[in-house]
């Protein structure tokens, strides 16, 4: 994410956009004590890093900073947890917060890789494919672990998790044949990747419910 201090409706805000990647917290919180002026972080993001919304969160919560989705703008994915560190937590009209059933995503190549490969047999290589699998399920069941403590830890409903974010359509395996199909489409591997989830955008009353918004934008 990039982060720049600019001008709000009542004083100097911090406005943290683009991509949510691994280190985003430290730089947020070194960005947060060279403006000790600011009262809101204004968030404007695709998401990203999973494990790093819930950091970037707890660091504004830290500095008991107030969060905003301005008019125009979109906290979609992980920036949906950075965005519930906030104090004060305001989506405006006009403004997008898309959730959805967060994993540890991997590369189409992680689970297709050797699976080609004709001096392995057929039951070693379904054996590798379901091995890695169940490590993709580990590591999904302690993020969704991770990231409930993270919501009740911030005061949020705990049925936003359970009735909103797990309950969102997160992955859908493709046949090797089909990505072979896509890429010979000239989708590259981060494109079919983004595929392979759903988000849905909330709307007022449904934040409200679920304490997601605690004040009206």
């Amino acid at each position: 994410m990039q982060f720049a201090v600019q001008q709000g409706p009542n004083g100097p805000v911090l406005m943290a956009a683009g991509e949510v990647t691994e280190g985003d917290a430290q730089r947020l919180r070194a960005a947060i004590e060279r403006a000790p002026g600011i009262g809101e972080v204004w968030l404007d993001s695709p998401g990203g890093d999973a494990a790093e919304g819930p950091k970037l969160g707890r660091v504004i919560r830290s500095a008991r900073l107030g969060t905003r989705v301005a008019s125009g703008y979109a906290c979609i994915s992980s920036c949906t947890f950075a965005f519930l560190g906030g104090v004060v937590r305001r989506v405006e009209p006009g403004a997008s917060y898309e959730v959805h059933t967060f994993f540890r995503e991997k590369a189409p190549d992680y689970y297709y890789r050797d699976l080609n490969d004709t001096k392995v047999s057929a039951e070693e290589r379904l054996r590798l494919f379901r091995e890695r699998l169940h490590d993709q399920e580990r590591d999904n069941a302690m993020l969704a672990g991770d990231l409930q403590l993270y919501t009740q830890q911030m005061g949020i409903a705990r049925a936003f998790m359970t009735s909103v974010v797990f309950a969102q359509k997160s992955l859908v395996f493709l046949t090797d044949t089909e990505i072979r199909q896509l890429q010979a489409s000239g989708m590259s591997n981060s494109e079919i990747a983004g595929m392979l989830q759903t988000t849905r955008c909330m709307g007022a009353d449904e934040m409200r419910k679920y304490n997601v918004v605690n004040v009206a934008g």
